[in-house]
């Protein structure tokens, strides 16, 4: 089959950070021998025109197998509707030149409420193509956000052919507010990349990784962290990820006298993740919520056992005493958690998540729902 992708944000050479689940997805399916293409279609601030260092942007790459194509222009100022009907004639003459020689069978969509599965939407439409979309926003659970963010993705989730999401409470929630079935989509690992390493010589080192955002609960680990560390003073804690509370962590970090204990990495790519998870011996996820917890599977592939945080996500897969501990997102629980983590002997069982979570059993899911949307669009 030939899919097309429609995602705000992806991990190209351009944008290294970020997506890389969906990005799973897609390589996924490629190994099974279908051909995929990622549409992505967005209009830059001056300050992403600075990093970027390019006003326009028309970029069309080839990685892992996936055909990703990738268009940015210029933000003007106040007039969303102007941006947006740049980037709809903008997606309409790309898609249509692309499509004129593919002819897709499937159009999946990424995250209701962003304005590409929008575009996807429309053009699904125009061509008759069916369309599938997975829900991965927190946004739909978060506290504050849920009903704003409803309201900007209802456009999507009830025109849709097939909708999926990618834990059992975001899915609950959508068949509450969208009155429709909403089918499971788990969210895959590519084993190639996530790994262990052999005859690691085992520490106190432990790392997490996220956005640096309020509901990712970092200070509450650091806090937690600060106690641990008191009685284990060889512990150190590495977190990866950028976002607007970096200073706020770091000052706490310089509060609490962590400097040679807790260390904010920055954004790192995919492939460096990878590394790093190689090079500690245990991973945490503190977050307040989450709707599926990717990085946490990724440390399990990586072997490392995992501290998560009933949050939404993870305590789905996370088998308590066999694979980590599951704990309540606050600090004391926290710190109970990590002393329970590394006074345990831990022995992963690789092969139980490889069988589940890889991302050619999780396009094997996808493939049967797209073959049956194929199907019924035939007999209509």
């Amino acid at each position: 089959m030939k899919i097309a992708f429609f995602c705000e944000f992806y991990p190209t050479p351009r944008t290294p950070f970020g997506g890389a689940f969906f990005h799973n997805f897609a390589k996924g399916l490629v190994r099974l021998g279908h051909e995929v293409w990622v549409f992505r279609f967005k209009d830059l601030s001056w300050g992403e025109v600075k990093k970027l260092k390019s006003f326009y942007v028309h970029d069309e790459d080839i990685i892992d197998g996936v055909h990703v194509v990738s268009h940015f222009i210029p933000k003007v100022p106040k007039w969303t509707w102007l941006n947006r009907a740049r980037l709809r004639m903008l997606a309409q003459k790309t898609f249509s030149s692309i499509q004129r020689e593919k002819s897709f069978d499937v159009v999946h969509l990424h995250f209701s409420e962003m304005f590409n599965s929008l575009l996807g939407l429309d053009l699904a439409q125009r061509y008759g193509l069916p369309t599938i979309c997975t829900e991965h926003s927190t946004g739909l659970i978060s506290q504050g956000e849920s009903e704003q963010t409803l309201v900007s993705a209802r456009k999507v989730l009830e025109k849709v052919d097939v909708l999926t999401a990618v834990s059992l409470r975001l899915k609950a929630v959508l068949e509450t507010s969208v009155q429709r079935e909403c089918l499971l989509i788990d969210n895959g690992i590519d084993p190639e990349l996530f790994y262990p390493m052999e005859k690691k010589a085992h520490g106190m080192n432990f790392v997490s990784v996220g956005f640096l955002l309020p509901k990712k609960n970092f200070d509450g680990l650091i806090r937690a962290f600060k106690k641990f560390s008191d009685d284990h003073p060889a512990a150190t804690l590495r977190i990866v990820g950028g976002g607007p509370e970096q200073g706020m962590l770091q000052e706490l970090i310089d509060r609490l006298g962590l400097e040679n204990h807790v260390f904010l990495l920055g954004l790192k790519s995919n492939h460096e993740i990878a590394s790093i998870m190689r090079q500690h011996d245990y991973f945490v996820l503190p977050s307040h919520v989450e709707t599926f917890g990717v990085v946490v599977l990724e440390a399990l592939f990586s072997g490392l056992p995992v501290l998560a945080t009933r949050c939404g996500g993870p305590e789905r897969f996370v088998r308590e005493g066999l694979d980590g501990v599951i704990v309540d997102p606050n600090d004391n629980a926290l710190l109970e958690g990590l002393n329970k983590l590394v006074s345990q002997e831990w022995d992963l069982d690789r092969s139980y998540f490889m069988e589940r979570y890889s991302i050619i059993a999780v396009a094997r899911v996808l493939e049967g729902y797209y073959r049956k949307m194929v199907q019924r669009t035939k007999t209509c």
